[in-house]
């Protein structure tokens, strides 16, 4: 009778530890579906129109180039006159995002709007589509861009 009693208490043990693996299984496939579907950075090419923040407000000329570029799941690339910085696109959370791998080309001289354009990008963004415009900010900086 006393070893009834405890192979019972072992199939319970048993019982257990199986059910709390299926559990940790089915969370880590839950959590695998919740990461994809977390949102990216809006595809396209988008007009880099004005950077603010405390000391700056610049509204960038349209004659000229400043475009943010973004095409392929995983890339970004921000072409501010002459030159281009691109990186890879590596979201946080639904709303925020950072650029990972940077690479700049040296063409000719930035002016010190492109300059300060691009060490924007060098933080981590938070995002949010109005419509055509898209709000990237960081800190107390705000870029505005338009389709």
């Amino acid at each position: 009778m006393k070893y009834n009693i405890q192979l019972s208490r072992y199939s319970i043990q048993w019982t257990g530890f199986i059910l709390l693996l299926f559990s940790f299984i089915f969370s880590c496939k839950n959590y695998e579906n919740k990461k994809q579907e977390v949102e990216t950075l809006p595809t396209g090419k988008w007009k880099i129109i004005q950077l603010k923040n405390p000391q700056v407000n610049i509204v960038f000329d349209t004659t000229r180039t400043y475009f943010l570029e973004h095409y392929a799941k995983d890339t970004i690339t921000i072409t501010a006159e002459d030159n281009s910085l691109s990186g890879e696109l590596i979201v946080l959370n639904k709303d925020s995002f950072k650029m990972g791998t940077l690479a700049v080309t040296d063409v000719c001289c930035n002016s010190e709007d492109a300059k300060l354009l691009f060490s924007f990008f060098y933080d981590t963004l938070k995002q949010e589509q109005l419509g055509n415009k898209l709000i990237l900010s960081s800190n107390k900086t705000v870029v505005t861009l338009e389709k």
